[in-house]
């Protein structure tokens, strides 16, 4: 007898092999471990005054099938956007002492006032990954939402015309350069300008010139307390106008290194004129730093649990 296997003696195993081999998902679980059932990608642009992220839910991790299961897919990231929302932000910086959880820690903020933000948050698309392996929902929300939990004046609280005299002249807007490094008031060490909603802008004797107080609740709302841009493009200068007063910051202050400080000179240029103080009363600020775009790290969403299906 032939002792070699004939071949179509082979094709009961082959079948079976086949039947018991991984399918995709299952191979990825093997290789990189259970499928998450959510994942978040972010990004804050001081410069449009936006947050926006992406929401994806793993489709086999709640054993979603298509093409019915759409439906299902965005209620269950709906569900989950307060929450992640709320994680997202919560380590945004509010000035040169707090963000967001210290301003929760300290019941200037409510964690509710956070999650509601979610019903401000703007959909901009809704798609399927190209191995329909998840379903992801993108969103922006803009800044304001976020400033405007914060703001209680209900007018502008400019500082005082100095009796000190100094030669100026009115101006469209301001722009302070802080690009690169700058030493730090009361330390040995230099920092970059870090931006937040608002910060302060000092003169060398520590005179408070600009803070969210100084800026009119209005103009707050419309476009925040100042600008941040990269370069004076067609769109900063809109802010400032075709003839701003140039100023070069001559150091950083504060522990979240979000305040800016400039010298005396300059600062009289804006407090010797009654024209110049309204600017900012209507937050005719641009700040130019080195860059306005930052990714935010969230954490990973194991929750809710997925559902059991028959």
């Amino acid at each position: 007898m032939d002792k070699l296997t004939k071949p179509w003696t082979l094709l009961p195993a082959l079948i079976l092999g086949l039947a018991l081999a991984p399918g995709p998902l299952a191979a990825e679980e093997a290789a990189h471990g259970p499928a998450k059932p959510y994942s978040v990608r972010a990004s804050l642009d001081w410069t449009s005054r936006s947050l926006d992220f992406r929401i994806d839910l793993s489709l086999g991790a709640f054993g979603i099938r298509l093409p019915q299961g759409r439906a299902e897919a965005e209620s269950r990231i709906q569900a989950e956007l307060p929450a992640v929302l709320k994680d997202l932000i919560l380590g945004l910086p509010v000035d040169s002492r707090r963000d967001l959880a210290a301003c929760v820690a300290d019941s200037s903020l409510q964690v509710g006032d956070l999650t509601a933000l979610a019903g401000k948050a703007q959909v901009l698309a809704s798609t399927f990954a190209r191995d329909l392996s998840t379903f992801g929902i993108d969103y922006r929300l803009p800044l304001a939402e976020i400033e405007s939990l914060l703001v209680v004046h209900t007018s502008a609280s400019l500082p005082q015309m100095p009796i000190q005299g100094r030669a100026s002249r009115p101006y469209t807007g301001i722009v302070i350069y802080a690009s690169g490094d700058l030493p730090v008031r009361g330390e040995r060490t230099q920092a970059r300008l870090e931006p937040s909603l608002f910060p302060r802008i000092y003169d060398e004797a520590m005179t408070l010139l600009m803070d969210r107080n100084t800026v009119a609740p209005e103009a707050l709302a419309a476009w925040g307390e100042l600008a941040w841009a990269t370069e004076l493009d067609r769109h900063a200068l809109a802010r400032v106008g075709d003839d701003p007063l140039r100023i070069d910051a001559r150091a950083l202050f504060g522990n979240r290194r979000t305040d800016i400080i400039i010298s005396r000179d300059e600062a009289l240029k804006i407090l010797v004129l009654r024209e110049n103080l309204e600017l900012l009363a209507q937050g005719r600020v641009l700040v130019v730093v080195e860059a306005t775009k930052a990714a935010l790290t969230a954490p990973a969403y194991p929750s809710p649990a997925p559902a059991k299906r028959e």
